[in-house]
């Protein structure tokens, strides 16, 4: 947290969740939080191919799905700043084609999807969505108001 004079904090958080010490211990929780998922996200996507035997089938698309969605979602409850939201949309959105092609020309035993991409991009909308709906009421909460 950065003051900028006394009393006054930046905006780099969500307001409300700023006010208190509970609150700011929930926001240093959805930073780590975001920090975790996004190297899950990295590792997952650009780590040897791993077979899972008796795997439901297409259940990688599913997995895609979370692996995108989840860090969006931490980010919407760990970033205050929308202008760095965005961005980090964005770039999310942007490394689910990224990641596919990677994966087919970089990446031994590993092939490059146009589904799995698809896919990676309904999650980040969905994780939009969702991130929109819990950062509004971690909002509420902090302002007082009952949701």
């Amino acid at each position: 947290m950065t003051h900028s004079g006394a009393g006054e904090q930046s905006k780099s958080a969500p307001e409300s969740a700023r006010g208190s010490a509970q609150s700011r211990g929930s926001w240093r929780f959805w930073r780590a939080a975001f920090a975790a998922l996004l190297l899950v996200h990295l590792l997952a996507l650009y780590w040897p191919r791993i077979e899972i035997e008796g795997a439901p089938q297409d259940a990688d698309k599913w997995t895609h799905l979370v692996l995108f969605g989840a860090p969006v979602v931490a980010a919407f409850l760990a970033v205050g700043s929308m202008r760095w939201l965005a961005w980090l949309v964005v770039l999310f959105l942007l490394h689910a084609p990224v990641s596919e092609i990677l994966q087919a020309r970089l990446l031994p035993g590993r092939s490059g999807d146009v589904r799995d991409a698809l896919f990676d991009g309904a999650g980040v909308v969905l994780g939009v969505g969702l991130g929109t709906l819990l950062r509004r009421r971690v909002t509420r909460r902090g302002a007082g108001r009952i949701d």
